[in-house]
């Protein structure tokens, strides 16, 4: 047994190594669910795995009604890379089709299961579209929403009271411990067409990327494996000349 004794400190230090840099693959689902007023979800996608799968995790939904919009095609995607892990979504388009008083049309897309970056981190939240047809022009609103590991970034607003082209970026920083692994990317909207034919497409994401550690800090934790095994050979020696 003493023979394999002097492995043992570099091995503990490559052991921990492993274990602190190499993703952890957790099992989860990329969920797509829809409501109106602020009622209950119903789920209309759901693709079981991991995001740390090479290709991420996709899911979609082809074409369906709620009681006052027609949608076609939402899609969701998760994926995690070494330092970066992102949600996508999009529509190719969201119509009202019934006329009433004020319905909002709510959209949630989750997925679960992302083991990194840990924070800190910095968020990049966008959202982007077309509005194609809005027959009141000034009525139409979009709320949006990035939440990671629960942490809402805030609102985003942009601009959908005419036809054309919008878009709106934010961006967050997310300290240390304001989520731990695993946690789920959300993204949320509130969309609100006011006139039957009014309609509108968007797409969206949330990437976090990790915070670069400072170079001291990094430095420092470069050289404990050699501070350890030089502190293993002087024992050594001493043994040695003993």
């Amino acid at each position: 047994m003493k023979r394999f004794s002097h492995l043992l400190p570099l091995a503990v230090v490559l052991a921990v190594a492993t274990l602190v840099g190499a993703p952890q693959s957790v099992r989860a689902d990329l969920v797509i669910q829809v409501a109106e007023n602020g009622g209950a979800f119903v789920t209309v996608a759901s693709t079981a795995g991991s995001p740390t799968a090479p290709l991420g995790v996709t899911a979609a939904a082809i074409s369906f009604d709620t009681a006052h919009y027609h949608i076609d095609v939402i899609s969701g995607k998760e994926q995690q890379l070494t330092n970066l892990s992102e949600l996508l979504s999009s529509t190719t388009s969201i119509t009202r089709t019934v006329n009433g008083s004020v319905v909002t049309l709510n959209l949630k897309i989750t997925g679960d299961g992302f083991t990194l970056p840990l924070p800190p981190v910095t968020v990049l939240s966008h959202v982007g579209g077309t509005v194609a047809v809005e027959a009141a022009p000034g009525g139409d609103t979009l709320a949006y929403h990035s939440i990671v590991g629960g942490n809402d970034v805030g609102a985003q607003n942009p601009d959908v009271s005419g036809v054309g082209s919008f878009a709106n970026d934010k961006s967050a920083l997310l300290n240390a411990g304001s989520y731990t692994s695993p946690f789920s990317l959300v993204e949320t909207f509130d969309i609100n067409l006011k006139k039957v034919g009014d309609t509108l497409n968007y797409s969206s994401s949330t990437t976090l990327s990790a915070v670069p550690a400072p170079a001291g800090v990094v430095l420092a934790l470069s050289a404990l494996p050699c501070l350890g095994l030089g502190a293993w050979v002087r024992r050594r020696k001493a043994k040695v000349v003993g």
